[in-house]
């Protein structure tokens, strides 16, 4: 595992919740992610109106390659939030 996701692992505690819009770990006593908002119990057209917030790409930002992923990830990850697989693809070669 790479170090990103076993510090999210550590830090979620039992009912820690993970915004299904911006994919942000929220504690257990929230009822709207900290981050943009959507609430907890999101219904799809609530997932969708939240995310359209978050769909500008920004100078860095880059798509996963790995296992036909796709996800959209900010420059700031160095594995993708959706599979965590690493911002290097498979060929060795950086996105970016």
């Amino acid at each position: 595992m790479d170090r990103e996701r076993i510090s999210r692992q550590k830090m979620s505690r039992d009912g820690d919740w993970m915004c299904a819009a911006c994919q942000h770990l929220n504690f257990k006593k929230r009822d709207a992610c900290q981050r943009c908002s959507c609430p907890k119990y999101a219904t799809p057209a609530d997932v969708a109106m939240y995310g359209l917030n978050k769909t500008e790409v920004l100078a860095g930002d880059w798509y996963c390659s790995g296992m036909n992923c796709g996800s959209h990830n900010y420059a700031s990850r160095t594995s993708c939030y959706r599979c965590g697989a690493l911002k290097s693809d498979y060929y060795g070669i950086e996105q970016e």
